[in-house]
């Protein structure tokens, strides 16, 4: 045990030990320790109340104790019994002094006896504590995190619900919480280097939730993606920020409607973690070792929050199809935003899940006709002998068989005997000094070929690749710029483009986009003036897929007013939806189709002044014409269209 004398302001030499405390025992195998000391100041902003004490039972013997000891220990016995627990615990005390002060104590027992280490002292739970007014306790048992240091909170409130973080959004072993938050009961889903981000979005969820009357019919839609990183994790920013983004905005948009008969929407968040691993479990996740199982949660909560569907996913992976498949067994429409792996859509697929996007079949196609066909690429690189267009250095991940794989395989495919296709592995476990030679053998390819890079990876990992390929020489000298062609694009680059030039000057950027808002529309000026960020097609996807939802419970409430989830796949199965005017595009889909037909695929290119130029469009694009099916200068080149 360590004692402090107090725990004063947030500069005091003894705050900064707590804070250090609580920042060190985020790291596994932290040292079991109690601190105590006394609050005379802010309480720190990580502290949460202490769970309300249960009802006891009929038979239930009166305790020695008081309420407040008996909570202090059960959240002591959680810790060492290796569940999850939170972090830091403020608890209250009486004004009224007790036996002695912290100065006098020492003083009249000065003996202190310790025992022997045991084997089993790994299971004691982490303990900090600040007293007085109140008591801080630090629990750091098993896999439990501290939540990251230096986010906005309130002032900790005794919480409605006992232990709700424990039950539904719980700490996994890389220190994120995942689950499930209405942004207002407590579980703070915000972890890694983007907490900041997602905290301020879900303070929104809250106050946004917080207007629903649920006096009255509503329903309950479910954002599901991941939406945070782990403790030692430096992946980019999830693409889900901007999709979560899009749907809060829908949702405060629809709900202030007035119209004859509309159906209100809540909105939950699930974080399904970093790689989708804590979304499902078993099945098609290998990856998940733990007993977190999200989708599950989501599940359990059918009922009690009349949720009526589930939107995002965003990810193609195993452990998001497993996701949907689990939710698919209690009747739950899925609407995928963002994912493009054609195993999304066919093989395991379950008849309940739908998505927005454009499969890779579609995108490969498109991609391999304007690596074919673009002046502007071929300003960049020249055809490889023997060939009427450019080697393409593809960099795809091995072990990402639902996306990158997939999408490798269908532009090698698609691309023909064009130019020669020369594969390079990079991936999501790809360590720094692999990154290095990853990019060294792309530069040495480009520089040989005089081609051009088409990125099938992950746009998490994107940033890291760029920055060595920035770095080597061959790059750095190649006369002209290296151009680079990519399915999914790192987010960061996408909303500040001038970054491009800024930090990546030797290489110029084309990307795959499924859709173009109108920067001067509505949509795209309610989207900058809410966030501070411009709009663009993964924001767009995540605001048409709650109003998708909301089209099909308005039309069901005549018929159905009492509909249930698996009502909703009856509809989009028999039904479907037909013209659907969305930012992301025209959308026709259901009736035995799991994406919209055509779907609008888009080109843009970063120019090296750090502008956006819209290079391709093709697909359905206005309702009022046929699909695009021409582009380039002129309308030259034909677009693919689906089968």
């Amino acid at each position: 045990m360590l004692g402090l004398p107090r725990g004063g302001a947030h500069d005091s030499p003894s705050r900064k030990l707590l804070n250090s405390f609580s920042a060190v025992s985020e790291e596994p195998g932290s040292c079991p320790l109690l601190v105590l000391g006394a609050a005379t100041a802010d309480i720190p902003p990580y502290a949460v109340a202490l769970p309300r004490p249960g009802i006891p039972g009929q038979n239930a013997r009166p305790s020695t104790y008081g309420a407040t000891a008996q909570a202090v220990a059960s959240v002591l016995a959680a810790g060492a019994s290796g569940h999850s627990a939170e972090a830091v615990r403020a608890v209250p005390l009486s004004r009224v002094p007790d036996n002695g002060t912290n100065a006098e104590r020492p003083a009249v027992q000065r003996t202190v006896r310790s025992r022997e280490r045991r084997g089993s002292d790994w299971m004691r739970p982490a303990v900090a504590g600040v007293a007085v007014l109140a008591v801080l306790a630090v629990i750091a048992a098993g896999l439990s995190r501290v939540p990251g240091l230096g986010g906005t909170h309130h002032r900790i409130e005794p919480r409605p619900v006992s232990r709700a973080t424990d039950t539904w959004c719980p700490r996994v072993g890389t220190g994120e919480r995942v689950g499930l938050t209405d942004g207002s009961d407590g579980c703070e889903l915000a972890h890694g280097l983007y907490a900041p981000e997602l905290r301020s979005l879900e303070a929104r969820l809250g106050r946004q939730n917080a207007d629903v009357d649920r006096s009255k019919p509503y329903r309950t839609l479910v954002f599901f993606a991941p939406l945070s990183v782990g403790s030692t994790s430096r992946r980019t920013v999830p693409t889900g920020f901007q999709m979560l983004r899009g749907a809060l905005l829908a949702q405060d948009q629809v709900n202030h409607l007035n119209l004859k008969s509309q159906m209100p929407i809540r909105l939950l968040v699930a974080n399904a973690g970093e790689y989708f691993t804590y979304g499902s479990h078993g099945g098609l996740n290998t990856r998940n070792d733990s007993h977190v199982d999200v989708a599950h949660m989501i599940v359990r909560r059918i009922h009690r929050d009349h949720i009526a569907g589930v939107i995002g996913l965003t990810q193609s992976r195993p452990e998001s199809l497993q996701a949907a498949i689990e939710l698919d067994a209690q009747g739950v429409t899925v609407l995928g935003t963002g994912v493009s792996g054609q195993p999304m859509v066919e093989g395991d697929s379950p008849v309940s899940y739908f998505q927005l996007s454009a499969p890779d079949e579609r995108v490969a196609r498109v991609m391999a006709s304007f690596a074919r066909r673009s002046p502007r690429l071929a300003a960049l690189a020249k055809a490889a002998p023997g060939h009427s267009a450019p080697a393409a250095v593809l960099v795809f991940d091995p072990h990402d068989a639902y996306f990158s794989v997939d999408l490798k395989t269908r532009f090698t495919r698609a691309y023909g005997s064009a130019g020669p296709v020369y594969p390079v592995p990079y991936g999501e476990s790809s360590k720094d000094s692999r990154t290095a030679a990853v990019a060294a053998g792309v530069c040495a390819l480009i520089r040989r070929t005089n081609g051009f890079v088409v990125y099938a990876g992950r746009s998490s990992v994107m940033y890291d690749l760029f920055y060595y390929l920035q770095s080597d020489k061959q790059c750095r000298t190649r006369q002209g710029r290296v151009a680079v062609l990519a399915e999914s694009p790192a987010p960061g680059l996408v909303q500040h483009p001038e970054t491009m030039p800024r930090e990546f000057g030797s290489l110029s950027l084309f990307y795959n986009q499924f859709s173009l808002p109108d920067a001067k529309g509505p949509f795209a000026t309610s989207f900058e003036e809410s966030y501070d960020v411009s709009a663009d097609s993964d924001g767009a996807a995540g605001y048409d897929a709650v109003r998708v939802f909301f089209r099909v419970m308005n039309d069901m409430l005549d018929t159905d007013p009492r509909f249930t989830p698996s009502a909703v796949v009856t509809y989009l199965q028999s039904t479907g939806v037909t013209d659907f005017v969305g930012e992301s595009g025209i959308m026709t889909f259901g009736k035995g189709r799991k994406y919209p037909v055509n779907k609008e695929v888009d080109i843009r290119e970063i120019t090296a002044d750090g502008s956006i130029v819209d290079d391709l469009t093709c697909g359905a694009v206005d309702v009022k014409a046929a699909p695009v099916t021409r582009w380039g200068p002129s309308g030259t080149f034909i677009c693919p269209e689906d089968d």
